[in-house]
């Protein structure tokens, strides 16, 4: 959906339920910079909510998936999640370049140490 195609089809729809347009912002940038604000907000509060149990497993897979805004076209991701035997913590999904400079290997380990720094669990983890 195009942004202009996304600003007309919020503004039928809450014309549709008898809403005024006036009263709600239909701009697509406005829109997109707020779920990206909120987005952030969503994570931050999750991040630091979270107590992390005294021991934990860490677990990483590197998959070949398609992209989100493009079906047709494929990118790496990497699944790094941390768990106890009762419940597991996804940490995160991020994507990433192979074929660089820096070999695959390298890659996974660097995106790895970078979420459990932020996720701040690395003391906990006794595994992998």
């Amino acid at each position: 959906m195009t942004p202009t195609q996304q600003a007309a089809y919020t503004a039928a729809l809450i014309g549709e339920i008898g809403g005024d347009t006036n009263q709600v912002y239909t701009s697509y940038a406005f829109t997109d910079k707020h779920r990206r604000l909120a987005n952030i907000t969503t994570a931050t509060s999750a991040r630091q909510s979270w107590d992390d149990p005294p021991y934990l497993s860490l677990h990483w897979d590197s998959k070949l998936l398609e992209k989100l805004n493009d079906k047709y076209s494929l990118e790496e991701r990497l699944t790094v999640a941390v768990g106890t035997q009762d419940e597991v913590k996804l940490l995160a999904v991020p994507k990433y370049q192979p074929g660089t400079d820096e070999n695959t290997g390298e890659i996974i380990m660097r995106k790895t140490a970078e979420l459990v720094k932020l996720w701040n669990c690395g003391k906990s983890i006794i595994n992998m």
